[in-house]
């Protein structure tokens, strides 16, 4: 198995993780990446994310979101927990949509704007937002646990 890291440029670009250990650090601009059958840790830039998770244990550590695209459309990072367990997904800063994968997950929401948090299928650790955002948590089938954040959460 080789070991990978690719970095995204200040453009829209896409990444794929492949079977080994997998590093890949987000740019300036809007990217897609998804992991592979290895351990994979993303760690997201200025600009938003679509991440999915693969097979193996997926960490997520979000950057700093904010302003707008070319397209007008407010940045921010969508993750998917993908089939392994035990993952770390974190936010970031600015607004994050983050599923949980297969189980014993922990789901942190990021900065002051509203998060949307769901459970996987497992159970799943779900915290909302540091600051005052209004996050929104939702369990899963399994016995997950549910910590609300500062601000207002439902």
């Amino acid at each position: 198995m080789e070991n990978n890291v690719a970095f995204a440029g200040g453009g829209q670009d896409i990444l794929f993780g492949g079977g080994g250990s997998n590093t890949i650090v987000g740019g300036a601009g809007v990217s897609t990446v998804a992991s592979g059958a290895g351990a994979t840790t993303i760690f997201a830039s200025t600009g938003g994310m679509l991440a999915f998770g693969g097979a193996g244990p997926f960490v997520f550590v979000g950057g700093t979101t904010g302003g707008s695209t070319s397209s007008r459309r407010r940045r921010y990072h969508t993750l998917f927990g993908g089939t392994g367990t035990n993952n770390l997904l974190f936010g970031g800063s600015g607004a994050a949509t983050i599923f949980g994968g297969a189980n014993g997950d922990v789901l942190v929401g990021g900065g002051s704007a509203g998060d949307l948090i769901v459970a996987g299928a497992g159970n799943e650790t779900l915290v909302g937002s540091f600051n005052r955002g209004a996050d929104t948590l939702v369990g899963g089938s399994g016995n997950d646990v549910m910590f609300g954040g500062t601000g207002p959460t439902s």
